[in-house]
């Protein structure tokens, strides 16, 4: 599939919904508003190595790439340039393949590619064994302000599941208490629940698990739940699904 330079001004919006699709299906993203893409997207007179390429299926953008080449230092040539990804985004196999393709066009001078991606990326399955390498690691951090609301809000697994659990907030005492949630094919009903004698969550430790990144069965070996508390097993299928990763910087 070809691979073209953006015209901003035309696909801001196809490239935002292009977005919009891969995130549904991503854990821990977050949704920018337009403001923050023309940001990105917009032209940086100060650096003429910015691009913004776009995959297009007929009228629709499938995947895209924001990138600038910044110097190698390990490079034999003072030329030698990494292309540095501030997103890169591919929502099936022939746009990610395009992608990879048109960076292989700076081989020779260019020497890595560097993009943003969760812990277990799928795409180191498309290169040589140990040919990835992770040069940084920062683990952003998230509270729960609401927790009603985030419960109420959050996406599920399509299943059939409740669980009773309860958190401890010092700051909001409205957060403090007993909780219940039940999942009808996926859709949450939250309500508060009666007296528990289970091990109350710290509001620092629910976070985590609402975020996907602290497993149940890891709080109950970090003592944050009780082994015998029912609401594990509950909990492990209701906050199921991929590690939580953000693909830009904020």
């Amino acid at each position: 599939m070809p691979v073209d330079l953006a015209d901003v001004e035309r696909d801001l919006g196809a490239i935002m919904a292009c977005y919009a699709y891969w995130l549904a299906r991503r854990n821990g993203t977050m949704e920018p508003d337009a403001g923050f893409w023309r940001s990105r997207t917009r032209e940086r007179p100060g650096d003429e190595t910015h691009r913004v390429v776009v995959v297009r299926d007929d009228d629709a953008i499938t995947g895209f790439s924001i990138f600038a080449r910044s110097p190698d230092a390990s490079a034999h040539l003072s030329s030698g340039f990494d292309v540095r990804c501030r997103m890169f985004v591919a929502n099936d196999d022939r746009a990610l393949r395009a992608l990879i393709a048109y960076v292989r066009g700076y081989r020779g001078i260019g020497r890595h590619l560097l993009w943003s991606g969760p812990p277990s990326d799928p795409m180191t399955m498309l290169v040589g064994v140990q040919a990835v390498e992770v040069s940084d690691r920062y683990r952003w951090m998230l509270r729960v302000l609401d927790v009603r609301g985030a419960l109420e809000g959050r996406g599920y697994p399509p299943i059939d599941a409740e669980a009773t659990f309860a958190i401890e907030d010092p700051r909001y005492v409205e957060n403090t208490g007993v909780w219940h949630i039940q999942l009808s094919s996926g859709e949450p009903k939250v309500e508060l629940g009666s007296s528990h004698d289970r091990r109350p969550l710290s509001i620092g430790a629910y976070s985590s698990m609402f975020s996907g990144y602290l497993r149940p069965v890891d709080a109950v070996r970090l003592g944050y739940l009780d082994g015998g508390d029912p609401a594990v097993e509950a909990l492990s299928a209701i906050l199921s699904g991929p590690d939580p990763w953000c693909p830009f910087v904020f």
